[in-house]
């Protein structure tokens, strides 16, 4: 009779398909294996308890029935008869899956399948400030609203809109009776990028442009960039440039520098009292995304408007923001110029322009929305126009 030789797992790490074998002789017909726990673990991960499967120079394999995922490792362990073993799949999405175990022999095989399970997602990784805003028709959504990073287990392409921050409207620092101008509203990019696994991105989000009277006080500001940059991506939506502190009637050789209107993401309002060299120009922003902005412009009587994303400002009302079909909200209105002619404040552009100042409430409107230009002043003395509005970077996945 021949002695034969009762064989133990050895455990191993196992290449895809999931083969090791029982140190033993023979082709002995396996036991019959019997699964008592499949749960997912880790994002890319199932783990099987099982045990049976006992013979001689017996084969493990290890198979998924969810065709679009393969296993690419596995490990088991083995206590007192009981095997563990974690199995890992590509891709690492969330799947709905059953597990196959087979022992083979020469002889024959045996074979068990779990139930059916539903394994995890790899989520990112985030810093900083952000929100998760639901939007119709996208599994996961990150909105930005302060510095941050975000790195992916896996490579996705993603929706993005990226808008820099608005600037300032214009002042009045002296007992002239002047209508300011309104700032411009940020710089705004949108598009498709696809986001590498493993990879940070930095994530920048654009200050608001803030009024200061001029002169000895200092100029108001211009928005500041936001951007994405990380890997192969670089992506910068510029700021929006701050509103003229000059109205109606001041020679432009009187012209402090300071109280220029700056060109931005979208140019600031300007006096049509100013030489062309203080008129100002859109520098949207730079990177492969769809870029929009626009210049700021002069009104013969009333305060120049702030350029907005989508278009520029027409007789001292601030240029129409940008609708991202995304999510169907309107960014980066630019802001509006001021009026002393009578009480009827003049609108900041739609997407969150402020308005301007006008008779009885002189002092220029706050912007509203992400990426708006403030609105500009309508007085003499020390009157503040508005402040821009902070850009916002949003990535949503489909």
């Amino acid at each position: 009779m021949p002695l034969l030789f009762k064989g133990s797992l050895v455990p191993t790490a196992i290449s895809p398909g999931g083969n090791y074998k029982i140190a033993s002789q023979g082709n002995i017909q396996p036991t019959p294996i019997v699964i008592t726990n499949a749960t997912p673990s880790v994002a890319g991960q199932i783990t099987l308890v099982w045990s049976g499967g006992v013979g001689n120079n017996t084969k493990y394999s290890f198979t998924l029935s969810n065709s679009n995922a393969t296993v690419t490792n596995a490990t088991t362990s083995t206590t007192n008869g009981v095997n563990t073993t974690t199995i890992t799949f590509s891709p690492i999405d969330s799947i709905s899956t059953s597990v196959t175990v087979t022992a083979n022999v020469l002889d024959g095989s045996t074979s068990a399948t779990s139930s059916l399970i539903t394994t995890t997602p790899a989520g990112p990784v985030l810093t900083g400030t952000y929100s998760t805003p639901t939007i119709s028709g996208y599994s996961t959504a990150y909105m930005f609203t302060g510095n941050g990073t975000i790195n992916l287990a896996q490579t996705k392409t993603a929706q993005v809109l990226i808008v820099g921050g608005g600037g300032g409207g214009g002042c009045s620092w002296s007992d002239r009776n002047w209508v300011l101008n309104g700032g411009g509203a940020g710089g705004l990019g949108y598009g498709t990028l696809t986001l590498s696994q493993s990879t940070t991105y930095n994530i920048t989000v654009g200050t608001r442009g803030v009024p200061l009277y001029g002169g000895a006080n200092g100029a108001n500001t211009s928005g500041t960039n936001s951007s994405i940059v990380g890997g192969t991506i670089n992506e910068v939506a510029y700021g929006g440039g701050r509103g003229g502190n000059v109205g109606q009637g001041w020679a432009s050789t009187q012209q402090a520098a300071d109280s220029e209107a700056a060109s931005g993401g979208s140019g600031g309002g300007y006096s049509s009292a100013a030489t062309v060299g203080y008129s100002t120009t859109a520098t949207r922003g730079s990177g492969t995304l769809t870029y929009l902005g626009n210049a700021g412009t002069a009104a013969a009587t009333y305060g120049g408007a702030g350029g907005g994303a989508g278009g520029t400002g027409v007789n001292g009302v601030g240029g129409a923001g940008y609708t991202w079909s995304v999510t169907g909200l309107t960014y980066a209105g630019g802001g509006a110029g001021g009026n002393t002619s009578n009480s009827t404040a003049l609108a900041g552009g739609t997407g969150g322009g402020g308005n301007g100042g006008a008779v009885g409430s002189t002092t220029g409107k706050d912007a509203t929305y992400y990426g708006g230009g403030g609105g500009g002043s309508a007085s003499g003395g020390n009157t503040l126009g508005g402040n821009g509005y902070q850009g916002v970077v949003i990535i949503a996945f489909n």
